[in-house]
C-alpha cells in the first residue's frame, strides 16, 4: 500500500442523468457547465434548477461538484457573469417526493459502508459523509446546493467571482495555459486553491511544479479523453471555418473533420502574403515557398498551408489520451485531481471510465500487485467506451507520428448504451393482461420466459406480484434480447428481456402514436405490452430475468 494521498477522480457530466451515473460509478467530484460561460456550448448543460438538484444529489453521496465558467470573456459577458455567480452562490434545492428515491438510496449506501467498516480515504467531501447529514432530508426540506468550486480562466471573470462570492473556491482552468510553477504561485497568491495543468506538460514537468508550489496547493490534470490539437485549447479553426468561437464555448470541432494532404508547388492556388497576388516575384521566393497543405472535404480547392516547429502543432486528429496503464507514474508526479475529459459524452461512457479508474486507483492503493494483475480488465473495460485509439499525450515527452490518426476520423465503440434504470416498483399485474415475452404471448398453458402462467407463478402477466424496472430508452432493443447489466461495483450480469411495457404519457394520448385500446391501468401507470422500444426517450417498464438495481446501466 502506498503512503501517498489517494487522488481525487474528477468526472464530466453533460446532464443530470450523466451526473448521477458519475456519482454512482465512482467519481469523487463531478464538473458540469451551466447554460452560459462554459466551454461546451453544444453540450446539453444544466439549467439552474437541474444544477441545484444535481449538486444536492452529489452531496448526498459525499461527492463534490465543480461548475465551469471558463470562457475568455468579452465586454458584453461581464454583466451577465456577475449575475451568474450570484445565482450559483445562492443555489438551493427543495427535496421533492421523487427525490426521496435517491435520498433513501444514499442513506442505504452510507449504512452499507458503515456495516462493512469501510473508511473513505479520498479527497473531497466524501470525508465528511455522515448519516446525520441526511437525517432531515425529507420531502419539502430545503438544502443548500451551491457548487463546491468554480473553474475560471479569464482574470476578469476571476475578479468578478471574487467580488460576488469572496469565500468561493476557485480553480484555474487549463485554458489559462498553466505551464510552469511561477504561474501556479501567481494564482495561489491571488487566492486560487487549484490550477489545472496545460495538456502540453510532461509528468517530469508536473513533478517539478509540485516541488516548487505550496504543499496545500492542488494540481489537476487531464488523464483520459480527447486531446485538443491546439495549444491548451487556444484554437481558431472553428472561428475560421464557421464563425463559432471555440474560446466562447461554441467549438464545432473542425479537427475531427476529414482532410486530405496535398503536396503543392509555389503557384498552386496560393497568394503572396504581402500583396495578395499569385504573380508577384515574392510569391516564388524561398521565404514564400509552401510544400504541403490540407484540404477539408467539403471545401474543395481551399488549401490551408501546413507549418510546424519544435513547439507543435502537429496536424489535427489526435488520438485520445488514456493513462489507465500508468497509474503509478501519475501518483508519483503528485497530481491531486485526475480529470476525465468528456462533457459531451454519454452516461455509458462516463460510467465506464469512472468505474474503471475508480477500481484501478483503489486496487493500486490496496496493493500495487493487485493493480498489475487487473490491467487486462481495465483495458477491456476502457475498450467498451467510445474512443479514437489511445496515446499518452505529452506525459512522456512530445508526441510523435504514432500519436496521430491518419487513416480515418471516426470513433470506435464496443458497446451500445440502452438505458439507465430509474425506478423499481412491485405490484400485481391485472388478470388477463397479455405481456410480450421472450417466448411469445402469455397464452393460457404456454410456458413463458418468466414462468408458466398460472396461480402462484411470478409472471409478467398474472395474478402474482411482479417487479418491473423503469427507464428512458436511448437505443432500441427487443423482448428476448440478451443484455448486459453494468453495475457500479464492477460486475456485469447477462440477462434476458422477458417482458416490456410502454408507459403512456400525455404526449402519447395527444399524438395517438400507439394503440391505446390495449392500455391497462396498473400500479405502474397506464401501460401497453410491446415487443420492442424503438422510440427515442420513450418511458418503458421492463421485466428482466434478474432483478436490476436503481442506477444500473443496460448495454449490449
Amino acid at each position: 500500500m502506498t503512503d501517498r494521498k489517494k487522488p481525487e477522480l474528477l468526472c464530466p457530466a453533460s446532464s443530470l442523468e450523466v451526473l448521477k451515473c458519475a456519482v454512482r460509478y465512482g467519481a469523487d467530484a463531478v464538473y458540469i457547465g451551466g447554460e452560459a460561460f462554459g466551454l461546451r456550448a453544444k453540450a446539453k448543460n444544466f439549467t439552474m434548477e437541474e444544477m441545484a438538484e444535481g449538486i444536492a444529489f452529489a452531496h448526498a453521496y459525499g461527492v463534490r461538484v465543480h461548475v465551469t465558467a471558463n470562457i475568455l470573456a468579452h465586454n458584453y459577458d461581464l454583466t451577465g457573469a456577475r449575475k451568474y455567480f450570484e445565482e450559483l452562490r445562492d443555489l438551493k434545492h427543495v427535496i421533492s417526493d421523487k427525490d426521496m428515491i435517491w435520498v433513501e438510496a444514499a442513506r442505504e449506501s452510507i449504512a452499507a459502508r458503515e456495516a462493512a467498516g469501510k473508511v473513505i480515504e479520498v479527497s473531497g467531501s466524501r470525508n465528511r459523509l455522515e448519516k446525520e447529514y441526511l437525517e432531515n432530508w425529507n420531502a419539502g426540506y430545503e438544502v443548500t446546493a451551491h457548487p463546491d468550486a468554480l473553474i475560471v480562466a479569464d482574470p476578469g471573470m476571476y475578479t468578478i467571482c471574487r467580488e460576488v462570492w469572496p469565500e468561493s473556491e476557485i480553480h484555474i482552468s487549463t485554458q489559462a495555459n498553466n505551464t510552469n510553477y511561477e504561474t501556479y504561485k501567481f494564482w495561489w497568491k491571488m487566492g486560487a486553491k487549484r490550477v489545472v495543468s496545460a495538456r502540453e506538460l510532461s509528468l517530469r514537468e508536473i513533478a517539478e511544479i509540485r516541488q516548487n508550489i505550496p504543499e496545500e496547493m492542488e494540481i489537476e490534470s487531464f488523464i483520459h479523453g480527447a486531446m485538443c490539437i491546439s495549444y491548451s485549447g487556444r484554437c481558431l479553426l472553428s472561428n475560421f471555418f464557421t464563425g463559432r468561437d471555440a474560446n466562447h464555448g461554441a467549438c464545432t470541432h473542425p479537427c475531427r473533420w476529414k482532410y486530405s494532404v496535398a503536396e503543392v508547388g509555389a503557384k498552386r492556388n496560393f497568394e503572396c502574403g504581402d500583396c495578395g497576388s499569385q504573380e508577384c516575384d515574392n510569391y516564388e521566393s524561398e521565404e514564400h515557398e509552401i510544400r504541403y497543405a490540407v484540404e477539408e472535404e467539403s471545401r474543395p480547392g481551399e488549401y490551408l498551408p501546413v507549418y510546424e516547429n519544435e513547439r507543435g502543432t502537429y496536424i489535427f486528429n489526435s488520438r485520445d489520451l488514456c493513462m489507465i496503464e500508468h497509474i503509478p507514474d501519475l501518483i508519483n508526479a503528485g497530481i491531486d485531481s485526475w480529470k476525465i475529459e468528456g462533457r459531451m459524452k454519454t452516461a455509458l461512457y462516463v460510467a465506464t471510465v469512472a468505474r474503471t479508474y475508480r477500481r484501478a486507483i483503489d486496487d493500486y492503493f490496496e496493493n500495487p500487485a493487485k493493480y498489475e494483475a487487473n490491467l487486462p480488465w481495465y483495458r477491456e473495460q476502457i475498450a467498451k467506451c467510445t474512443y479514437r485509439k489511445f496515446c499518452t499525450g505529452f506525459f512522456y515527452g512530445k508526441p510523435d507520428e504514432e500519436s496521430q490518426i491518419y487513416d480515418n476520423n471516426t470513433y470506435s465503440s464496443d458497446a451500445v448504451y440502452l438505458a439507465m434504470i430509474e425506478e423499481l416498483k412491485s405490484g400485481v399485474m391485472p388478470e388477463g393482461t397479455v405481456a410480450e415475452t421472450a417466448s411469445g404471448s402469455a397464452d393460457e398453458g404456454k410456458d413463458t420466459a418468466s414462468g408458466s402462467v398460472g396461480e402462484g407463478k411470478d409472471t409478467a402477466s398474472g395474478s402474482a406480484e411482479v417487479t418491473l424496472a423503469r427507464f428512458e430508452q436511448k437505443n432500441k432493443f427487443c423482448v428476448g434480447d440478451k443484455l448486459e447489466i453494468m453495475k457500479a461495483d464492477g460486475r456485469e450480469l447477462i440477462v434476458t428481456v422477458e417482458a416490456m411495457y410502454h408507459l403512456c404519457t400525455g404526449d402519447d394520448l395527444q399524438s395517438g402514436s400507439l394503440s391505446h385500446s390495449k392500455a391497462i391501468d396498473t400500479v405502474w401507470g397506464k401501460i401497453i405490452p410491446v415487443e420492442s422500444c424503438p422510440h427515442s426517450r420513450e418511458q418503458v417498464w421492463i421485466k428482466l430475468s434478474e432483478l436490476p438495481e436503481t442506477g444500473d446501466l443496460l448495454r449490449k
